[in-house]
This record gives structure tokens, sequence and C-alpha cells, in this order.
């Protein structure tokens, strides 16, 4: 039985690590959710920010590759 918990919610995943953002965007798409993604970098994220209409919440990596994610939340 499959418990939609997260049914509706658009969500964006920003993982630069391919196994990790593998697995949470099967389980967030298991759990009903909209996953936004995954992108592994500051660029690709903000630029899929530029281009998505609504976001219900974002699970950020704050370190990509040495980079600091803290512009996608702002």
């Amino acid at each position: 039985m499959t418990v939609e918990t997260l049914a509706g919610l658009a969500i964006l995943v920003v993982e630069d690590d391919y196994f990790i953002a593998d697995e949470l965007a099967r389980s967030l798409a298991h759990a009903g959710a909209q996953v936004v993604g995954p992108v592994g970098s500051l660029s690709d994220a903000l630029a899929l920010l530029d281009n998505t209409d609504h976001l219900d919440f974002a699970i950020l990596d704050l370190n990509l590759d040495g980079v600091f994610a803290i512009p996608i939340a702002d």
C-alpha cells in the first residue's frame, strides 16, 4: 500500500551526489510529491528556479562541490 503523504507538493531537490539525489527523488515521488530536479549545481538550480512557477519547498545540499547553495534559498 502506498501512502501519499506528500501528494500535490512540488519539491525542489538540489544535491550533487548522484546516489543521494536519486534515492531522495525516488522516495519523495513514492510519497506522492512532484519532484522538481534533482539538480546538482548552483547554476542549474538557479536556472530551474527561473523556469518554475510554483514550489512548496526545497531540499538543499548546502555544499555543492565546494559552492554554497545559500543563493537558492534566497
